[in-house]
């Protein structure tokens, strides 16, 4: 009974995004970099505690989106030091870089897409956004000396 309630529910939904001419459809493999403003992530929350499920998935997006701010910061990183040899010295300088430059634009993402399982957990897409931000971390990395 559930499983055709999620299927006409599926269906139902499909049928109102393709009557929404126009409208920005988002995938699971749009992740990363997807235009120079526009940087996405994949992350999961799991649901903790007992309660109701609205409870458990409000907790989990929350756990959800507190990962994905993470995931955008260290991904920021990795971008910047590309082709750095090892972690070291190089890798610390260049996370609190990251961390003063790029932590207001991690917090002030948003959910493109959020799907949850039977249980509560929860799966996100975040996208982060802001003008000319993939430039933003070539000129960072080029101020700490690591730009190819």
């Amino acid at each position: 009974m559930q499983k055709r309630r999620i299927l006409l529910l599926t269906a139902a939904c499909a049928v109102l995004a393709g009557s929404c001419a126009g409208a920005p459809q988002v995938r699971h493999s749009d992740t990363g970099w997807q235009s120079d403003d526009v940087f996405r992530v994949r992350a999961a929350g799991l649901s903790e505690g007992g309660g109701p499920v609205s409870l458990r998935e409000f907790r989990a997006k929350k756990a959800a989106v507190e990962m994905a701010r993470y995931i955008v910061l260290e991904e920021f990183t990795a971008w910047i030091i590309l082709g750095l040899d090892g972690g070291g010295p190089g890798y610390d300088e260049a996370m609190g870089r990251v961390k003063h430059e790029f932590a207001a634009a991690a917090s002030k993402g948003n959910v493109a897409h959020e799907e949850y399982d039977a249980g509560g957990n929860c799966l996100i897409i975040y996208e982060v956004t802001g003008p000319c931000l993939r430039q933003s971390l070539a000129k960072l990395r080029n101020q700490m000396g690591l730009g190819r």
